[in-house]
């Protein structure tokens, strides 16, 4: 009788291996593709969002310095037509 059981619990053992091989070959591979892709999706809206707050804050100094240029240019000209 217990070696009729442990055969039991072995092949019931064997059989839940197998079965459970199967379902994880088939669920792991979209389960680790679909978090890659969600993982790679918010990495690079983190990334564009760094570099468009970068380009925003280089385009406002760039303004700025345009019309620091502008201004002097302008107080430079005053200064030759008044001399």
């Amino acid at each position: 009788m217990n070696l009729e059981l442990a055969l039991l619990i072995g092949a019931l053992c064997v059989i839940s291996l197998v079965f459970g091989s199967i379902l994880t070959a088939k669920l792991l591979p979209n389960f680790l593709k679909s978090v890659f892709r969600d993982t790679a999706k918010e990495t690079l809206n983190e990334v564009t969002q760094e570099v468009t707050d970068s380009q925003d804050e280089y385009e406002e100094d760039i303004t700025k310095k345009l019309k620091d240029l502008d201004k002097s240019l302008t107080e430079a000209r005053t200064v030759w037509a008044t001399n």
